[in-house]
């Protein structure tokens, strides 16, 4: 079976929500979650992002910079939940470092809807893949949407801002939700 992983972004205004979607992405049974790059500011992130779940593995994209002893206390925080990804030849194919055998994982495009994430799964997993990274996308923008305290008022009526209309969290809990299924 083909794991699913989150890539999240290195920087997010809104640090309160994006942990949220990361607790969901737990219920929902995502795999793991991870960041670009290896320096200080991402293992705080993903000493967050453990700290709030209980399931979900927490990782890093291995980049020039390595802190191995923030690592090592990552990994205590999450309870031996953390994982370490290189980038391989090509940059979209990634190993999990310290696991035998070697597990390549492939990052990907986010299928826009289910019959595309079964497709997607079934020719990764005849490839081989051990698991799909898929970047984490907003489920509004702030050019055809005015965030409320409760929800997304769209502005327009673009179909990206009516498709919006629902909360943060939710919305992207159930498209990974979809994709395990």
């Amino acid at each position: 079976m083909v794991r699913i992983g989150v890539l999240l972004p290195a920087a997010s205004p809104r640090a309160g929500e994006l942990l949220a979607d990361v607790s969901a992405l737990d219920a929902a049974g995502a795999h793991a979650v991870l960041v670009e790059g290896s320096g200080p500011e991402s293992f705080v992130l993903l000493a967050a992002a453990a700290a709030i779940t209980r399931h979900i593995k927490v990782g890093c994209i291995k980049g020039e910079v390595f802190a191995a002893g923030a690592f090592a206390t990552l990994s205590w925080i999450s309870g031996d939940r953390a994982m370490v990804f290189a980038r391989g030849q090509p940059p979209e194919r990634l190993t999990v470092q310290g696991v035998e055998p070697a597990e390549v994982w492939v990052e990907i495009a986010m299928p826009i809807d289910r019959m595309a994430w079964t497709e997607t799964l079934a020719a990764q997993a005849l490839a081989g893949a051990a698991g799909l990274i898929v970047p984490w996308i907003r489920a509004w923008s702030t050019s055809c949407a005015t965030r409320t305290r409760t929800r997304t008022v769209p502005t327009c009526r673009c179909p990206q801002a009516e498709r919006r209309r629902i909360r943060l969290a939710p919305a992207k809990a159930q498209l990974v939700r979809s994709a395990m299924a």
